[in-house]
C-alpha cells in the first residue's frame, strides 16, 4: 500500500525525509509504530474501508475516519498522532 501525500512536518517523519516516507509507503508504519498500535491500525483500516465501500460516491464525502496511534521517533520516544482518513479521487475530496 502506498501514500498519496506525506507532510513535510519533521514531527511525523521519525528521522526520515517526506520523500523517503512516501517511498516506504505502509512499510513506514511497520518500522515506526508499536506492535499494539499496528494491530489497532489494521482493524481500523479494514473496518473503515469496508464501511466506505458500502457507501455511494456522494455519501463518502460526508464521512471522515479519525483515530489516534503512536509513532516511535528516532529518539525512541512515543508521539501520539491523530490521523484522519477522508476519501479522495484524483487528489480531490469526493
Amino acid at each position: 500500500m502506498t501514500f498519496e501525500y506525506v507532510s513535510e512536518n519533521p514531527l511525523f517523519l521519525c528521522g526520515h525525509s517526506s520523500e523517503e516516507v512516501l517511498n516506504m509507503g505502509y512499510e513506514f508504519y511497520f518500522k515506526n509504530v508499536p506492535e499494539k498500535d499496528l494491530e489497532l491500525l489494521n482493524l481500523i483500516n479494514e473496518a473503515g474501508f469496508d464501511f466506505f465501500e458500502k457507501l455511494s460516491l456522494n455519501e463518502r464525502k460526508l464521512y471522515t475516519i479519525t483515530y489516534d496511534f503512536h509513532l516511535v521517533n528516532q529518539d525512541k520516544k512515543h508521539i501520539l498522532v491523530n490521523h484522519r482518513l477522508t476519501p479522495a479521487v484524483n487528489n480531490k475530496i469526493i
